[in-house]
């Protein structure tokens, strides 16, 4: 999962410097990249407490509702009061207005907007080809990079208590799905640009991670899955025969055709929106869509953060009488997505903070004017010594954690933060200006 998000955030088209441009070379990139992890530290990520204004979070689900149909806002939260990890999963936006307030690089992707580990999943590529990634992206939107992976490695903490197992188990996941993603991006970093435009994880090499009790039978699943195509397997299961045409099965209350006057005026939104759908296809498959016509659409209730939204299945056929499904769904970005860049720039507006990166020397975080004047003293020091004003960036996140009395910061002996106090030899300092 982290791997695929990993390649997802290195292809993304939004990923760029808030505060200039992206290092052309690798070895600047990665140079780049250290003097960011400087400024904004691993530890600056491990403290949260929510802060004097927060919003209640309860608000900001009942904001949301606003906009979702009213009688399946009941279903919604009856499915999220199942479990804490339920909750989360219906609960995004209450997470981005928290996470709004959080450290981050000013490194901005494509984000998933959504990015827990239900929403990864197996299914294919117009290919026929099994593939491995993310299958929801109603939310996406350009945020930071830390956004999707602090939201994938909490779910896997919830998902943990929600199987019963310890938090043990749970933070070992967290730990394990953090490293993968540093491990593929790391190796992102060293390829070609076009092999990890190309880059997929498929089955044999999610079969390859699997415990050896567990391929047989996925390797049974999977050989069903490739055994017939989608819309073929589901036809029997979603649809039945009125006379000689076909349309939707109604299972309510997850499947179903709405009143009258409310089905008749989905129909006219989906046959607006069918023509601009096809302009987003390549030619190729422009022409395998023009093969279908529309026959029946129905709502359908999916998952639990998307209930309320519009989702609906559509039933298409060919000439020949075959099917083809389409899921439609409304994209909470519209409603939600805004909101939260919006909450991101109200956060750096109120905290004054301005990213302020130098190629070839410093990248720090200033904030506030009464700094200017020690900002200035901290250049002339660096000029003099780096390892000082190394030294007094780390002091300063350090102070700001601590400010916090919960917070607890444990420092490995190889930490860079204690390799500054080894006693060794030092050349001359520069003189003072």
């Amino acid at each position: 999962m982290a791997a695929t998000l990993a390649r997802r955030h290195a292809t993304s088209e939004a990923a760029k410097l808030r505060a200039q441009p992206v290092p052309s070379t690798p070895a600047d990139r990665k140079a780049h990249g250290k003097r960011l992890r400087d400024a904004v530290p691993h530890f600056a990520h491990a403290a949260w407490r929510a802060h004097a204004g927060r919003a209640d979070p309860l608000s900001i689900l009942r904001a949301a509702d606003a906009t979702r149909q009213k009688h399946l806002v009941p279903l919604r939260y009856g499915r999220m009061l199942h479990s804490p990890f339920t909750f989360y999963r219906g609960s995004a936006g209450v997470m981005a207005a928290d996470l709004a307030r959080t450290p981050a690089m000013g490194i901005h992707v494509q984000a998933c907007g959504d990015a827990h580990l239900m929403n990864f999943g197996g299914f294919a590529t117009p290919e026929r080809r099994l593939i491995f990634d993310i299958n929801d992206l109603d939310e996406t939107l350009p945020a930071p990079w830390e956004w999707d992976v602090k939201r994938l490695v909490a779910s896997f903490v919830l998902a943990a208590r929600s199987n019963g197992l310890s938090d043990r188990h749970g933070r070992d996941a967290a730990v394990a799905c953090a490293a993968s993603y540093r491990r593929a991006m790391r190796d992102f970093a060293a390829m070609d640009v076009l092999d990890v435009w190309y880059a997929r994880m498929d089955d044999s090499d999610f079969l390859a991670m699997m415990p050896k009790d567990r391929k047989a039978v996925l390797s049974k699943r999977i050989a069903k899955a490739k055994s017939h195509s989608g819309s073929e397997l589901v036809f029997p299961k979603l649809a039945e025969m009125d006379g000689q045409d076909p349309h939707i099965h109604d299972m309510p209350p997850t499947i179903f055709h709405p009143d009258a006057a409310t089905a008749a005026g989905n129909l006219a939104l989906i046959r607006e929106a069918l023509p601009k759908y096809r302009e987003t296809l390549a030619e190729d498959l422009r022409v395998l869509f023009d093969r279908y016509h529309l026959v029946d659409a129905a709502v359908k209730v999916v998952g639990i953060g998307s209930v309320g939204t519009l989702c609906m299945i559509l039933l298409m056929m060919s000439e020949a009488g075959h099917p083809l499904f389409l899921q439609v769904k409304e994209a909470n970005a519209r409603a939600q997505g805004f909101e939260w860049a919006q909450k991101i720039q109200a956060a750096a507006d109120r905290e004054r903070t301005t990213m302020l990166a130098d190629a070839d020397e410093q990248s720090t975080i200033t904030r506030g004017e009464g700094e200017a004047e020690a900002d200035k003293v901290v250049a002339e020091a660096y000029d003099r010594d780096p390892d000082f004003f190394k030294l007094y960036r780390m002091l300063q996140a350090y102070r700001q954690s601590l400010a916090q009395t919960s917070s607890t910061i444990v420092l490995s002996p190889g930490s860079e933060f204690l390799r500054l106090f080894e006693a060794g030899p030092n050349p001359s300092p520069a003189p003072w200006r």
